[in-house]
């Protein structure tokens, strides 16, 4: 059975779910600590994929092997080359897939943890004031 073929309305309830998930996320980001957001960023990539897996299942497209070692790999890339920044909570995205983000795009901050260098200054050279 294919999605476009669909008698008992899941694709319905597919894109309500993702909706919902997506309106969820935005008023999690818009009002959660930098600190929580770290936290829980991983936690709502693995919530995101196995959505869409059962999203798949549901949706008679079935789970086969391609798609489920594609869905991981996705979810392991989106977890390693994000970081949250300790100081601002913005969420900086690596635009290479190898590494991760050093500095907050925002404020220059440093993404390894330490929220501050002790003179208060941002990490990035680029970004400090003179």
């Amino acid at each position: 059975m294919h999605a476009n073929t669909d008698p008992n309305g899941n694709i319905h309830l597919f894109f309500g779910i993702w909706i919902a998930f997506f309106l969820g996320n935005l008023a999690f980001n818009a009002i959660a600590s930098p600190g929580l957001k770290r936290q829980a960023r991983p936690y709502l990539y693995v919530l995101g994929s196995v959505v869409f897996l059962a999203g798949a299942f549901f949706l008679g497209l079935g789970l086969n092997p391609i798609m489920i070692v594609a869905v991981i790999a996705i979810l392991a890339i989106n977890v390693h080359s994000t970081r949250v920044c300790p100081d601002c909570g913005k969420t900086n995205y690596s635009g290479n897939l190898i590494s991760a983000p050093q500095f907050c795009v925002r404020c220059g901050a440093s993404l390894d943890g330490d929220p501050r260098n002790t003179d208060g200054k941002p990490d990035r050279p680029d970004l400090r004031r003179r």
